[in-house]
């Protein structure tokens, strides 16, 4: 009789970037990596986007991400996280807006 599958692991989490990455070969500021204090569990699953893009952005960027031994895909994230962190007011109005509308349906 054949062994079941285990369906517990994800082989997919062998690509995905963990929070514990070291990448001290930067000279510069920026951290490219996952910052480990935002992010103290990690994330097992990733959602999908359909992203377009022009191409004389994509090529540049695919260099950028090259250069700091990364992927596009990966620097794509960082570059959200940061700019999400740099918006938590706009999501703060969002949440007290929305909360109140909530409210008010109740």
């Amino acid at each position: 009789m054949p062994k079941k599958k285990s369906f517990t692991s994800n082989p997919a989490l062998a690509y995905i970037n963990t929070p514990d990455t070291d990448n001290t070969q930067h000279t510069d500021d920026t951290d490219y990596t996952h910052n480990t204090e935002a992010t103290q569990t990690a994330e097992t699953k990733s959602k999908r986007l359909n992203l377009l893009i022009q191409p004389s952005a994509l090529e540049p960027l695919k260099k950028i991400a090259y250069m700091h031994q990364t992927s596009a895909n990966d620097l794509i994230n960082t570059l959200i996280r940061d700019y999400v962190t740099a918006q938590a007011e706009a999501l703060e109005e969002y949440d007290r807006i929305f909360k109140d509308r909530k409210e008010i349906k109740q």
